[in-house]
């Protein structure tokens, strides 16, 4: 059926754009009208199959910003570049920002609906957890709660 390669391909489409893609986009990436893509998008949320995406802009707007150390994130530019960059490569590095001398990997969870329900962190001095080895401890960190979000049902 028509209707379930169009959804389908939407759905190939929209899993490897880790910024989320916007109805216009990807109607014109697909050769699919506007309408069309409306329909299946809102059929497939109505069905949990995918979730809208809130404006990263709109959610760092509301964010108020603490200094803890010279190395903290103070404005919203770099918040949003920092998160970009996070979604893109599935971990993250708190880099001294809230304790001078402690450094940071994380990535999240997922369980089998592919919803965040938590995160694994490794922390440590920044003569352990040296910014040298961030790839391949942050490839370390991400394969690990792959395998956990796995055995939680999560499907890639």
């Amino acid at each position: 059926m028509q209707v379930i390669d169009r959804a389908l391909d939407i759905l190939e489409l929209l899993a490897f754009e880790s910024e989320g893609l916007g109805v216009s986009e990807i109607g014109n990436r697909l050769g699919l009208h506007k309408s069309t893509v409306h329909r299946i998008l809102a059929t497939m949320g109505e069905r949990g199959y995918i979730e809208k995406q809130p404006e990263l802009e709109a959610i760092v707007s509301k964010c108020s910003f603490k200094r803890f150390t010279d190395r903290t994130i103070t404005n919203k530019e770099e918040l949003i570049r920092q998160v970009r960059s996070v979604r893109s490569k599935g971990w993250s590095v708190d880099d001294e920002e809230h304790d001078e001398g402690i450094r940071c990997l994380a990535s999240p969870v997922f369980d089998y609906r592919g919803k965040v329900i938590a995160a694994v962190s490794v922390s440590g001095s920044n003569t352990i957890l040296s910014a040298e080895d961030d790839e391949s401890n942050g490839s370390i960190v991400r394969e690990t709660v792959l395998n956990i979000s796995k055995r939680l049902g999560y499907r890639l």
